[in-house]
């Protein structure tokens, strides 16, 4: 039936390609498929807000749902990255401290 639905407004769109009716249609018919990049191509064409809207949050779920560990890894070594990060400057500028003191103490004798 969407296959039915899709390739008819297909066929409007051959006689008039401006008609914004036909890509919201066929986005619609796509999204109810599954199929939300495509759907968000058409919706976007058509001028369709409110479901562009709809399918554009469905597909961010689908990705982040299908990158989701990576995702997660990338932020936790990076959360990791800054620690040592922080650690190392932190004993960077003790050092340079301690030189700093120990420079003043020479200079007073």
């Amino acid at each position: 039936m969407m296959e039915e639905a899709d390739a008819a407004w297909r066929e409007v769109l051959k006689l008039n390609a401006n008609y914004e009716l036909a890509y919201k249609g066929i986005g619609r018919s796509l999204m109810r498929q599954g199929r939300l990049k495509e759907s968000l191509e058409m919706l976007k064409l058509g001028q369709d807000h409110e479901y562009y809207g709809i399918a554009y949050k469905r597909y961010r779920r689908e990705l982040l749902k299908s990158h989701y560990e990576t995702v997660l890894t990338v932020l936790v070594v990076a959360l990791a990255a800054f620690v040592v990060f922080r650690i190392f400057l932190r004993k960077i500028q003790q050092r340079r401290g301690d030189l700093h003191a120990a420079g003043q103490a020479d200079n007073a004798v």
